[in-house]
């Protein structure tokens, strides 16, 4: 009778573990999902900590993505039994003769065999990423994304204006611009090659060797990275006044720097009165001398500063294609003076270049030592809300940098004779220590270089500028030979020493993200499939 009670349960048991696949195939994704993501999240922050260090060393980077894995599930189950004295009688009563006697076993196996697939970043698709510059449309949608416009166009840009010394008077404007929610930025066609193309009669092609025409230039592509400028809150108030004051100030010089390279643009009558135009001395006096321009009660300065910002144009291009050549005084010449890009951008392996190389790099390798003075700067204790550290001079060049070098003014000064660099650093490092001071010496904080009523193109502030500018850095990668007892957020052992970012370091953990998201964005698949090393890692 035992055997005739068990066997049904067993086999009920064991048809039950078979059907249970059922159930195990995504009790496994629950399990196994959250573990390779886990696995690959980290083994991808660790390849672009190993290329940025190869980059610093003067090394060739390597990529190598994991393009699939394979993981193959299998369940099974099996149930022996076996029965004796089967036909046996009870017994008579009193009698001990045994009945039935039976045995039976189950059993439940499961397996995972996963399969990872390796493709390493050769031939063709390597080329291209070391070639192909980042687009304006990435850049666009990035900035959609929240990314900030400083490490954004520093780190990406090989150029941003005509004039190279430029280059920091820009950024530092849009990066003060964007931190005080006036701009945005936003990929588009440039509107100067269609002023030219369309406007008037024009001479053909046939005349003007090179020029294009829009049948030419095939379908519309986005060639220009454009800065609006948002409108004025009409109102008035002294808070409204005094930002709409400095707001336009900085637009103004936006187009001292940009003017000649920008579509033609007719202001209002108006303008006149308020001598704004886009003549470049009417631009300096309004720039250098804007509190002059807008006085009188709250109502009438707000009048002021309501005409005055409709005595410009509402957007800058910035172009990365050069435009058709244009006979001097042609139609559409309007203000335009040169036709060369203003804005170039790096391949993702170029921004790695760019980031790493001295004499301006734009990330910092530091012992803790010196990680921690730069993170103790009462400039720099704000981690939260900002997007770079600032560095002083003396905060330079402390980790591969020689003493030869050291002694002959370091590895991330630029090459100046050294009387005008020590000047440079002596003047930048008082400027940087005295902020906690305020006053109308900072009025963008630590984003430009400038004092009331001095012009910031005159060739001091330029080079103040560019100063300023060199001495920020996005990210702080630490150097030591061992790794913190608390765990740190990226890191790569090189065989000699261990480099990593400290996981309380929000600005280098922001920035180093986004250097990644570079490296991924441009990643450019083969035109032919390689031969993907298999490594079967389950059994």
């Amino acid at each position: 009778m035992r055997w005739n009670l068990l066997a049904p349960a067993l086999l009920a048991g064991a048809l039950a573990a078979v059907g249970g696949c059922q159930t195990v195939g995504p009790h496994a994704i629950g399990i196994g999902r959250d573990r390779y993501n886990s696995v690959l999240h980290s083994t991808s922050m660790e390849q672009t900590m190993s290329n940025i260090v190869r980059a610093y060393n003067y090394e060739p980077p390597m990529f190598m993505d994991v393009t699939e894995v394979d993981a193959v599930l299998s369940v099974g189950a099996s149930v022996m039994g076996g029965a004796t004295n089967v036909g046996a009688r009870p017994g008579v009563m009193g009698g001990t003769e045994a009945g039935m006697v039976g045995n039976a076993s189950g059993s439940v196996q499961y397996s995972e065999t996963p399969t990872i697939r390796y493709q390493p970043l050769l031939g063709q698709a390597l080329v291209a990423q070391l070639v192909t510059p980042v687009t304006v449309d990435a850049l666009g949608e990035m900035y959609d994304s929240y990314w900030d416009v400083g490490a954004l166009l520093d780190l990406s840009s090989a150029y941003l204006t005509l004039d190279y010394r430029e280059f920091y008077p820009a950024l530092n404007t849009i990066i003060e611009l964007n931190h005080r929610e006036a701009l945005e930025l936003a990929a588009g066609k440039a509107a100067t090659a269609g002023a030219i193309l369309s406007a008037g009669p024009s001479p053909g092609p046939a005349a003007i060797p090179g020029a294009l025409t829009q049948s030419m230039m095939g379908p519309p592509k986005n060639d220009a990275l454009v800065i609006y400028l948002r409108p004025f809150h009409r109102g008035a108030g002294s808070a409204d006044l005094a930002e709409k004051q400095r707001v336009l100030q900085l637009w103004v010089r936006m187009f001292r720097i940009y003017g000649d390279s920008q579509p033609p643009f007719s202001p209002p009558a108006e303008c006149r009165k308020l001598g704004l135009s886009m003549d470049k001395n009417s631009l300096r006096d309004w720039d250098v001398n804007i509190a002059k321009h807008v006085s009188g009660p709250e109502d009438q300065q707000n009048a002021q500063l309501n005409a005055a910002r409709d005595c410009l144009p509402n957007a800058i291009e910035l172009r990365v294609q050069p435009l058709p050549p244009l006979p001097d005084g042609g139609p559409g010449a309007g203000n335009l003076v040169y036709q060369a890009p203003v804005m170039r951008t790096y391949s993702a392996l170029g921004i790695l270049k760019n980031a790493t190389e001295r004499q301006n790099p734009r990330i910092e390798f530091v012992t803790p030592q010196i990680y921690n003075q730069i993170r103790g700067d009462r400039w720099n204790d704000d981690a939260d809300s900002s997007s770079y550290y600032t560095l002083l001079p003396s905060e330079l060049d402390s980790v591969n940098c020689s003493e030869e070098r050291r002694r002959r003014g370091g590895c991330e000064t630029p090459p100046i004779p050294s009387s005008e660099r020590d000047m440079f650093n002596s003047q930048i490092d008082r400027w940087i220590r005295n902020f906690a001071t305020g006053g109308p010496t900072y009025p963008s904080g630590l984003d430009v270089y400038e004092a009331s009523g001095s012009d910031v193109l005159d060739p001091q502030f330029i080079n103040m500028n560019g100063r300023l500018g060199t001495l920020r850095r996005y990210v702080l990668i630490i150097v030591d030979d061992r790794l913190p007892k608390s765990r740190a957020y990226a890191s790569y052992f090189d065989g000699s020493k261990w480099y990593y970012i400290d996981k309380d370091d929000t600005v280098s953990e922001k920035n180093f993200q986004l250097l990644a998201l570079f490296m991924t964005m441009m990643a450019v698949p083969p035109s032919t499939p390689p031969l993907s090393p298999t490594i079967n890692v389950g059994g």
